[in-house]
């Protein structure tokens, strides 16, 4: 959400630029730099040069400080301590890597991936399959946990998930998350340890 805001506080610069805040975090939702640009270049806006690049140095420089925890996120976490976990993230592994230690999740988390070492964005299913193949789970065996109606979602079908879970916390609408192929809907993450021990037994 930082992100959006910095890029919505950017784009009041550029003429033509008539959006709402809140329609711009709904747009840019799950997207990485490269798909905010192509977005917006759609949306008719003459972007700087080097928008794509800026977006990239804001997020390194500033996303393992400002990002925050989802509300029980750790709470979550320590019940599923046993669960190998990885991030598959839009965005880049190495900033969420360093965002998770920043926060003091990183034992949680077994590996990062993200368009830097995949070479994959979503909605291709590669950045998940990349975290399945290293945790050695055939994708059917695996949960994914997605906020994202468009990009998300649709990576996570294509990767053959074997149960996609819908996570409205961070402001994604529900129903849009049904209907884009979740199986399950959260609005909080201590609902999760009781969905996975449901789906285990």
């Amino acid at each position: 959400m930082p992100l959006r805001k910095q890029i919505h506080e950017w784009l009041l610069n550029i003429e033509g630029y008539d959006m709402s805040s809140t329609i711009l975090m709904d747009l840019l939702r799950g997207k990485n730099a490269k798909q905010v640009v192509e977005v917006l270049t759609a949306k008719g806006l003459t972007l700087p040069e080097n928008f794509e690049q800026q977006i990239i140095t804001f997020v390194k420089a500033e996303y393992p400080t400002y990002t925050t925890k989802i509300e029980n996120v750790e709470e979550m976490l320590s019940s599923l301590n046993e669960v190998p976990k990885v991030i598959c993230s839009n965005g880049l592994a190495e900033v969420f890597s360093q965002a998770m230690q920043v926060k003091n999740l990183d034992q949680y988390f077994k590996g990062y991936f993200g368009s830097d070492n995949t070479g994959f964005a979503k909605p291709h299913p590669g950045i998940y399959l990349a975290g399945g193949e290293y945790l050695e789970l055939d994708m059917v065996n695996c949960l994914v946990v997605e906020d994202s109606p468009g990009s998300g979602l649709s990576a996570a079908k294509a990767s053959n998930a074997g149960t996609i879970v819908g996570f409205t916390g961070s402001g994604a609408d529900a129903k849009e998350l049904k209907s884009a192929g979740a199986h399950y809907i959260i609005d909080d993450l201590t609902e999760l340890p009781e969905l996975v021990k449901k789906l285990n037994s």
